[in-house]
């Protein structure tokens, strides 16, 4: 496994070319980025507002300013290899949701961001990796029509 997503609560409009799965109330946007681009983001997002992935997507769904979780996720063979994730609230950082697996300060605050944030991680949506999640979305798209 190899995902990295952002998951919300918020009443948005998606346009129609923005992949995204909705379980009841939280929906999952997954991101075709690595995890040291989601590390990077955590780590630098008060001090580096340049155009990247993330950000351009926060501000195509209107998200940029309102409460999202962003998240990453990788395995080898059932082994955690990245694991990064932080909370953001009004577009903020909440600094004790920040979870980056590769510093031991940070272990005691795995999936803190969910419960700050009052989402309930089984409802998000997980994949393999991004390819998977866009041929599920694909499929999912043609069955409606």
């Amino acid at each position: 496994m190899d995902y990295s997503f952002i998951v919300t609560n918020e009443k948005i409009t998606i346009p129609d070319n923005v992949i995204f799965f909705q379980v009841r109330d939280l929906i999952t946007f997954p991101l075709d980025i690595d995890g040291f681009e989601i590390e990077f983001f955590i780590e630098e997002f008060e001090n580096n507002q340049d155009d990247n992935l993330i950000l351009n997507l926060l501000r195509k769904i209107n998200l940029i300013d309102k409460n999202f979780i962003v998240g990453h996720s990788s395995d080898f063979s059932g082994v955690t290899m990245e694991e990064y994730q932080a909370g953001f609230k009004n577009g903020k950082l909440i600094p004790e949701t920040v979870y980056l697996n590769d510093s031991e300060q940070y272990k005691s605050k795995y999936d803190k961001a969910f419960s700050i944030m009052n989402y309930n991680p089984k409802f998000v949506r997980k994949f393999t990796n991004f390819i998977t999640a866009q041929i599920e979305f694909d499929r999912d798209r043609k069955n409606l029509k």
